[in-house]
């Protein structure tokens, strides 16, 4: 079977992006270069060009990717589980605990935060706003009142930045988005 152009493109720029995480990850956002990258991927320059235009073109992608596979992960797991405090607690997981601890290992660690809010702050809203999306869907499927309901999303979209402000190690932090999963659950659960 042969892969049409369109889906020959796609594999390529899926390509370009999982090498230029690595090379994201090994020399941080300012270092990397079109050049870095294009080595990576094993394509020339003007090559990589023909994907994408610059620099943070490729990693507004790379960023793009990261969202979208913690919301799909986040949201898978809001369905999987019934007990509501268990789908949250894992949906809370997965979409702040597990990129978290992936950060947490990378030397340019602080340097790719910043890049991630001032060149792809789109890219991570858009990936943030579907799980709050999908996180308010699971809750009104619970016949919680809708002002809790938005609460409760306020809530649990707000908390996990302070319960990361002093920047606690990855399984201190899994240990208190489980605890503000089941208060938000008992909350919800209560209302009933």
């Amino acid at each position: 079977m042969t892969t049409s152009p369109l889906h020959a493109s796609d594999d390529r720029a899926a390509n370009i992006r999982a090498a230029a995480l690595g090379v994201f990850a090994e020399h941080g956002f300012r270092r990397t270069s079109m050049a870095m990258i294009a080595e990576a991927v094993g394509v020339s320059r003007p090559a990589l060009y023909q994907y994408y235009d610059n620099r943070e073109d490729v990693f507004r992608a790379v960023i793009a990717d990261a969202y979208n596979s913690a919301a799909h992960r986040a949201l898978e797991a809001l369905h999987e589980h019934e007990h509501l405090a268990t789908a949250l607690d894992v949906f809370l997981q997965r979409a702040h605990a597990d990129g978290y601890h992936e950060l947490s290992m990378l030397k340019h660690r602080d340097e790719i935060l910043e890049a991630s809010g001032s060149v792809a702050s789109g890219e991570a809203a858009a990936g943030i706003a579907r799980m709050h999306a999908g996180l308010r869907v699971r809750l009104l499927a619970t016949g919680a009142p809708l002002d809790l309901v938005e609460r409760a999303v306020t809530l649990l979209a707000l908390a996990p930045g302070g319960l990361k402000s002093d920047e606690p190690d990855s399984s201190t932090l899994r240990e208190r988005l489980r605890d503000l999963a089941e208060a938000v659950a008992a909350l919800i659960d209560h209302s009933q």
